[in-house]
């Protein structure tokens, strides 16, 4: 059986290789992702491993803005709670902003994630969307849209 500590380092691979279908993988296929800070009219949750498919397939907003940086590392510091099943993730990516030329490195996200049978059944994300949109060059663009 695969502990979450190693599902954890799969995930943390396939994010820093942007290959997001073995992100993807790592999902069983009743799953839900949740993004309870998400965005005013971005939707906050995807019940099922056809829906998390589809935030992270061709389409996603995702591969746009991973046009605006070269991402060198994404780091996983794990913290396991009381319950074994759960682990509380702090993802930090370290990269280069393209039209700059500015190294970075930024707290990227807390992730909450419940496992069961050797996958994700529970992933509640917190992205630091601020942060991330600071070091690309997209915090005015940002706080644009949250004054509509």
């Amino acid at each position: 059986m695969i502990k979450p500590v190693e599902i954890v380092e799969a995930m943390r691979i396939a994010l820093e290789a942007r290959n997001y279908n073995d992100f993807v993988k790592c999902f069983a296929e009743d799953a839900v992702l949740e993004l309870p800070f998400a965005l005013p009219g971005s939707p906050s949750r995807f019940e099922g491993i056809h829906q998390i498919r589809a935030r992270f397939g061709d389409t996603s907003q995702l591969h746009t803005i991973n046009k605006l940086f070269d991402l060198h590392e994404v780091t996983a510091v794990q913290h396991q709670g009381l319950d074994p099943d759960v682990v509380t993730v702090e993802l930090r990516i370290t990269g280069k902003n393209i039209a700059t030329d500015a190294i970075f490195e930024v707290s990227s996200s807390i992730a909450v994630i419940r496992f069961k049978n050797s996958q994700i059944v529970h992933y509640r994300d917190y992205p630091n969307t601020m942060g991330l949109a600071g070091v690309i060059g997209l915090l005015p663009q940002l706080a644009a849209s949250l004054s509509k």
